[in-house]
């Protein structure tokens, strides 16, 4: 987390630690290290798309994440939360050593829900709101599949416990309905704005 996260942290109490006795039968499985890093490359590629393709997706997609990131850091603010289910790594192995890179620059605080669990379901969802996306089975079986590798390495590499991923889908369900009834894109549009200034100049 960051410093004020941390401070925030700190200053209100102890972390809730979200790791149960289910994770206890979860397996350590340090080649999910790969679709976990893939999340980066599903995210970007995502908002390329649209940004080429589909505008009003594009806004879909920004609402979808940010705003949900948004909540996330807000949730983490308010009940600081933590998972111990880190283990020891291997420093012969190389998806161990990949591992070890990410247990050193992300820490195992602040987890729940867990954001690579929400981006990837809330990507997945927007893209398949594009027709030409959802039409290309390739494409869309190809999404669908990597957004469960992603949520499967989250626990799998011990990044998160169970209950991180089970509170992420609430949160999905929740911004999905939020934006399908808030009605926002036409504040992006530039001739809405042209249309104003316009109206308001007849006035002057």
């Amino acid at each position: 987390p960051s410093g004020a996260h941390l401070g925030w942290s700190l200053y209100f109490g102890n972390y809730i630690y979200t790791d149960t006795i289910f994770d206890n039968y979860i397996p350590f499985i340090n080649i999910f290290v790969i679709p976990y890093l893939l999340w980066f490359a599903y995210i970007v590629f995502g908002f390329v798309y649209f940004l080429i393709y589909d505008n009003e997706g594009f806004y879909r997609t920004s609402f979808y994440i940010f705003i949900g990131m948004y909540i996330c850091l807000i949730i983490y603010m308010l009940f600081p939360n933590a998972q111990g289910l880190r283990v020891d790594l291997d420093a012969n192995n190389i998806f161990d050593r990949i591992l070890s890179i990410i247990y050193t620059t992300d820490t195992s605080t602040n987890v729940c829900p867990s954001i690579h669990t929400y981006n990837s379901i809330m990507m997945h969802m927007s893209l398949m709101q594009n027709k030409k996306f959802a039409s290309n089975k390739y494409m869309s079986n190809s999404s669908l599949i990597l957004t469960i590798l992603i949520c499967l390495s989250t626990v799998f590499t011990k990044q998160h416990a169970i209950l991180d991923v089970i509170y992420a889908i609430p949160l999905c369900i929740f911004i999905y309905y939020v934006e399908r009834s808030v009605s926002y894109t036409k504040y992006l549009n530039l001739k809405f704005w042209k249309a104003k200034i316009l109206k308001v100049k007849r006035y002057c």
